[in-house]
């Protein structure tokens, strides 16, 4: 299929039509789109993500990432979740929070409580329009890293039942589902993972 004359396209739809005639049996504009939403999302995973401390300073950006996360599950929950109630001054000033660093804005969040022979991860989220780029990988890889410099063997979390997408999420990134019980409310899926112990030191930030 040919480009039609008086018809808008972008460079990436211009270049894939052009290219790609023989496919358009198959459909013209839905290949095109995807093929940009790939280069799109290529070019964002190909951007360096940095994992720091979070400061005071990261408090408002915290606070609309935890909202975009969990409020979509405050109708389905009968109230807010964990994470929307927490006291985000607190956790920072306590050393808990981390934070995902894109292009000098902050698009994750993670929060790491050490509870002396495991660490507990209690909120780990990533701006939606980042999903599916790898930076919820790069936060659980680094709670690894956290929980090995410490000398844990373990990491545990809950996540809602209701949150359905991460009951599948957390399984394929080695955590095991433990029980599901009722607790403040909510009912709620646990699970573990186990870390091996080796030479690995705590980093203050990663790239």
């Amino acid at each position: 299929m040919r480009l039609s004359p008086g018809r808008f396209y972008s460079g990436v739809e211009r270049q894939c039509l052009i290219k790609t005639e023989s496919r358009w049996d198959l459909d013209d504009l839905r290949y095109a789109r995807l093929m940009t939403e790939r280069i799109e999302n290529s070019s964002k995973r190909s951007k360096t993500v940095m994992i720091r401390k979070g400061s005071t300073q990261d408090i408002p950006a915290i606070s609309s990432l935890v909202q975009e996360a969990y409020g979509q599950y405050v109708a389905a929950e009968g109230s807010e979740p964990a994470p929307m109630v927490a006291d985000y001054r607190h956790l920072v000033d306590r050393d808990q929070v981390w934070v995902a660093e894109l292009d000098s804005a902050v698009v994750g969040l993670l929060v790491l409580e050490d509870r002396s022979d495991y660490i507990l991860l209690e909120n780990i989220a990533v701006a939606a329009h980042l999903r599916g780029t790898g930076i919820g990988r790069k936060l659980l890889e680094f709670a690894d890293t956290q929980t090995k410099g410490l000398g844990r063997r373990e990491i545990r979390l809950y996540t809602g039942v209701v949150m359905t997408q991460n009951l599948h999420y957390y399984p394929r990134h080695g955590y095991v589902e433990t029980h599901r019980d009722f607790e403040d409310g909510h009912h709620r899926v646990y699970f573990t993972k186990a870390i091996r112990p080796d030479e690995s030191f705590v980093a203050d930030e990663v790239e």
